[in-house]
């Protein structure tokens, strides 16, 4: 999962989408997103209704596998924020772009932290983004990734 604060998205200049799919940096010059290594298939992106029949509302529920001081900080410090994310499905490598300024981005929350789903230690997390028209797109753009990823275990 990659995440970009959503103050650091082109909005002005946010690209159209072309069959669904967004191929252009969506970011503003010199900014990146953050690597945020979750549990493989923690993800699972679910656009659910929204207020009308005509808009969809994105959650994202990743799930980082173990609780570290860097990692539990990481998240007291950004709990609240709103980005956008990145993620791909891991049978066949397809990019995935949620959180766009129509959603006015995901908040991130905390779902769980300790002992989740299966005994693991780990933190929970929702992404959750408003109501939106499209509330993701493929992605085939760019993906320029800070070389300081989210502190893991």
């Amino acid at each position: 999962l990659y995440l970009a604060e959503l103050a650091d998205v082109d909005i002005e200049n946010w690209p159209a989408p072309v069959k669904a799919t967004i191929s252009e940096d969506v970011l503003l010059a010199g900014k990146t997103y953050k690597y945020l290594d979750c549990k493989i298939n923690s993800i699972n992106p679910n656009a659910s209704p929204g207020e009308s029949p005509l808009t969809g509302k994105l959650t994202l529920s990743p799930i980082i596998d173990g609780i570290t001081p860097d990692s539990l900080a990481w998240l007291y410090a950004n709990m609240g924020n709103d980005v956008i994310a990145i993620w791909e499905r891991c049978q066949d490598g397809q990019l995935f772009l949620g959180g766009s300024p129509c959603s006015g981005g995901l908040k991130i929350k905390m779902s769980n932290i300790g002992t989740l789903d299966g005994g693991m230690l780990g933190i929970g997390l929702t992404l959750e983004g408003g109501d939106c028209p499209e509330p993701f797109y493929f992605y085939n753009g760019p993906l320029t990734v800070a070389e300081d990823p989210v502190p893991q275990t």
